[in-house]
């Protein structure tokens, strides 16, 4: 049997981030998300 030991956590607090998820840096409605993705993946 093999039982993992490892955690995932916030590198910037050295919290882990289970039943609060990850904040998205920015906020949009899923029929919009793909234009926003895109924008922000193209930004210099």
């Amino acid at each position: 049997m093999l039982i993992p030991a490892g955690r995932a956590y916030d590198p910037g607090t050295g919290r882990n981030w289970e039943g609060t998820g990850i904040v998205p840096d920015s906020e949009v409605l899923v029929d919009q998300a793909f234009d926003k993705a895109l924008t922000l993946a193209t930004a210099e």
